[in-house]
């Protein structure tokens, strides 16, 4: 992952975004666990509202690397580092980005926080009710009110679920009471939950977290 930067961070992160494609996290959402901020100070931590609405837009894949890639060759081919470019020049490259995201606001209102890109087999579709309320949910904790997200099939994947198997114990002998003193033996059924490793549809994302002024 990123390390976080002050002077030219979101449009470093854009750019490593079109290449990169992190593995889910499992103790948090994928979106938090592969998130990429754009500044670490007490600032960018500031929350949104819990019922503050956030706006989640689809963006096609195909238009989000196609601009994430011209990002990258016009960085490729300066001789200055991006970090080192006039204020004008990155005004121009984040103008760039938001077109190619789609997003209509002025851009001098708009900061780009940061940004998610991971594969899954997990059903976080942001179309879905439950995966909005975990998109929704994170981008609030971060200050976001806006979420411009790209995804993608990447094919079948290996997935461990578990599932439940019937096992049958059988016990040491015992007295049967009932006839003096012939053993007898006993049995019980239970289930356990065993890791079952299955093929499952993997899919990409790509998201930019922003917070309108």
């Amino acid at each position: 992952m990123l390390t976080p930067r002050r002077l030219f961070p979101a449009l470093l992160a854009a750019l490593a975004a079109s290449t990169i494609l992190g593995s889910a996290g499992c103790t948090t959402s994928s979106w938090e666990s592969s998130y990429v901020g754009t500044r670490d100070d007490a600032a960018g931590k500031q929350l949104t509202r819990a019922n503050t609405p956030v706006r989640i837009r689809v963006v096609t894949w195909d238009r989000v690397q196609r601009t994430l890639g011209e990002l990258k060759t016009q960085a490729n081919v300066s001789d200055i580092h991006p970090d080192d470019w006039t204020q004008a020049q990155k005004d121009e490259v984040k103008v760039k980005l938001l077109r190619g995201l789609q997003v209509t606001t002025d851009p001098a209102r708009v900061e780009i926080l940061g940004r998610s890109d991971f594969r899954t087999t997990d059903s976080v579709r942001p179309e879905t009710d439950e995966g909005a309320a975990q998109l929704s949910t994170f981008a609030r904790k971060i200050g976001a009110d806006t979420v411009m997200y790209s995804s993608r099939p990447l094919g079948k994947a290996d997935k461990i679920v578990r599932e439940p198997v019937s096992v049958e114990t059988i016990n040491d002998p015992f007295l049967n009471r009932r006839d003096g003193d012939l053993p007898g033996w006993y049995s019980q059924r239970s289930f356990a939950w065993v890791p079952v490793r299955i093929q499952a549809e993997e899919i990409g994302f790509v998201a930019f977290f922003l917070r309108t002024r």
